[in-house]
């Protein structure tokens, strides 16, 4: 579950970035 997390967290940031 913790590896979700920071998967949607890096998905969060890369739409940032983009």
């Amino acid at each position: 579950m913790k590896f979700k997390t920071r998967v949607i967290r890096i998905n969060e940031t890369r739409l940032l970035i983009d």
